[in-house]
This record gives structure tokens, sequence and C-alpha cells, in this order.
């Protein structure tokens, strides 16, 4: 039985992969004493085991556990660079997406602005054309940047933009 319960605490060594490095190493350190403390405990009361009689089984045991650990040593350091990674990929496409919405509504407001350039210097019909030209660039910079303003589209205020249209 003591035996059986060395093999089971080799079981929980996988899982300590999934949780933060520090609490693993601590709860491998309690597991890797509870093995030794057993593995002493059952040479004490059963020498003739073939466990603990076999120097052979003995090593590949270790050699297990320390394939197990070093494993999850890098698999740890895997996952903590590649969360690194992905965040500091975020924050560069957060900071590009920034910059494009930024061109974008500028070159609407340059647009619109060169509409009314050119409106101001003509009179009656084709003025009116022109203003008109300009008030839909315009109402498009004005759905660009309510667009821009939320990280969910599914909370844009219709009736706060339909207001500003009008």
């Amino acid at each position: 039985a003591t035996m059986a319960l060395l093999f089971i605490l080799l079981l929980p060594l996988s899982t300590l992969l999934f949780i933060p490095f520090k609490h693993s190493v601590w709860i491998s350190c309690v597991i890797l004493g509870a093995m030794s403390a057993l593995l002493y405990y059952e040479a004490l009361q059963n020498p003739q085991n073939p466990l603990v009689q076999n120097p052979q089984a003995l090593i590949t045991l270790a050699y297990t556990t320390a394939v197990i650990y070093a494993f999850g040593i890098l698999y740890h350091l895997s996952i903590i660079k590649t969360v690194r990674d992905l965040d500091k990929a975020d924050q560069q496409k957060a900071l590009l997406l920034g910059e494009v919405h930024h061109r974008v509504k500028n070159n609407l407001n340059v647009i619109a602005s060169i509409i009314g350039l050119q409106a101001n210097q003509l009179e009656s019909k084709p003025k009116e054309e022109l203003l008109k030209a300009k008030g839909r660039v315009e109402s498009i910079s004005m759905v660009h940047e309510m667009l821009y303003k939320y990280d969910d589209f599914a909370q844009i205020e219709v009736e706060a933009y339909m207001q500003r249209l009008c």
C-alpha cells in the first residue's frame, strides 16, 4: 500500500504545471518530502520490499520524478514567455490601432475642410451640393469617432449618435 502511494504521489506532479510557479515549487517540495518519508517508512517496515531492495528501481523513480519536474519548470518558463509576448503584441496592436483611428479621423476632417473651402468659393446650387457632401463626410467622421470610443460594439448608443447627427 505504501508503494502504491508513492506512485500515486507522482500523478499530482503533472497537474502542478497549471498553477503558479511559486506555489508549484512549494507543493512539489511537500510531495517530495512525503515520498521520501514514505520510502523511508517502507524501508523500516518492510525491508524485503523489492523496490526498497532494488537500487535500480529507486534510481528509476528518482529519474522519473526529476524528468517530470524538469518538464514542469520548462513548461512554466515557456508559458510565462508566451504570455509576456502576447501582452507585448497586444499593447503594440492597441497602439497601432489607435494611430490608424487617429489618421482616419484626421483624413476625414481634412476632406471635409477641403470641401468646405471649395464651397466657400462657389455660389448657389453647386455650393449647396458641396455643403451636403461636406455634411456626409462629417457624419461618416462622427460614426467613426463613436465606433472608436467603444470597445464593445453592443454598447454603442444609437440615440446619442442620432441626436448628434440631427
